[in-house]
């Protein structure tokens, strides 16, 4: 596990989003499927004894603080931007890439029993780069999907030397291998474009 990578529950994750108000929590909470609830309801207090309990958060001068991996998935789930959930398959809910500012990301991976593990912040990073990063892999096989704030999807299918590259309800399009990543890049922008 690398330093920046750390795993939270599910009553961890709603007791750091009920910290911060139902505004601010709530797109986070939903894309997390974790319920928002009050920072003194029982779900979230246990989520609070837990984090003190594996030394993720403490108390200084009846203040609360937070491990620097904890503030730092806290400080990503409450202020992305934009977001991509990524998967291989048919299925399309494998891993959620956060974006924060323009330049950041925050990677999420759902795992057994309500745990979810968090790849911490990674500056100079583009939600257009991650998805190429994800996209340039599919085999026949196994098509890589890439969902975009809840609004597109990108499909690429590899055939031979090249890709077939679809997009929601466009026609798919055939791709030379050595283009594949800059029509990613292209398709990423103007999804993005149009969901904003």
């Amino acid at each position: 596990m690398s330093e920046s990578m750390i795993v939270l529950s599910f009553a961890e994750l709603a007791f750091l989003t009920a910290l911060n108000g139902e505004s601010k929590g709530r797109r986070a909470a939903a894309l997390l499927g974790v319920p928002l609830v009050a920072a003194d309801d029982s779900v979230a207090q246990a989520g609070l004894s837990s984090l003190a309990l594996r030394g993720l958060a403490g108390q200084e001068a009846d203040e609360l603080v937070l491990d620097p991996r904890v503030a730092a998935v806290m400080q990503g789930l409450l202020t992305f931007e934009s977001h991509a959930t990524v998967a291989t398959g048919p299925e399309i809910s494998a891993t959620v890439q956060l974006m924060v500012g323009r330049k950041q990301s925050l990677s999420i991976r759902p795992m057994a029993l309500g745990c979810f593990q968090f790849d911490g912040l990674r500056p100079s990073c583009k939600l257009e780069d991650l998805v190429v990063a994800l996209l340039v892999e599919p085999t026949e096989e196994n098509p890589t999907a890439v969902r975009l704030n809840e609004r597109a999807t990108i499909t690429v299918t590899v055939q031979g030397d090249g890709a077939t590259l679809s997009v929601d309800s466009e026609p798919p399009r055939s791709v030379p291998a050595t283009d594949l990543a800059t029509e990613i890049r292209s398709a990423v922008r103007v999804c993005l474009k149009d969901s904003n």
